[in-house]
């Protein structure tokens, strides 16, 4: 689940923070891992489950439907139940979408 807040909209004359896309999201993921298994004394039906918070920035650029994208993600997996593991984790995501126009009437001279 998650929001993305676009100050701007398509307005290319808009200032540059105006113009940056923010996302925020978060999720919860039940793996297909069964936590018995791996490991014998788990109790039955012990999931590796995940649970984590999202966010980012698409930054703009001077080109035309060209993005830049940083995103970050910081989550758990895993449970402590029957002595089992819990995992902290983090990501760092770093994308360039690149944008062109297709379909571009020419004007006649």
């Amino acid at each position: 689940m998650g929001a993305e807040l676009l100050p701007a909209g398509n307005n290319r004359n808009a200032t540059f923070f105006s113009r940056t896309a923010y996302r925020l999201g978060a999720y919860y993921e039940q793996t297909y891992v069964d936590a018995q298994t791996v490991f014998d004394d788990a109790p039955e039906g012990t999931g590796i489950n995940a649970l984590a918070a999202t966010g980012g920035v698409s930054l703009p650029t001077p080109l035309y439907g060209t993005r830049i994208d940083v995103g970050v993600e910081v989550g758990t997996r895993g449970t402590t139940d029957a002595d089992l593991i819990r995992d902290v984790f983090y990501g760092l995501s770093l994308n360039v979408n690149l944008g062109e126009r297709w379909f571009q009437r020419r004007k006649l001279r």
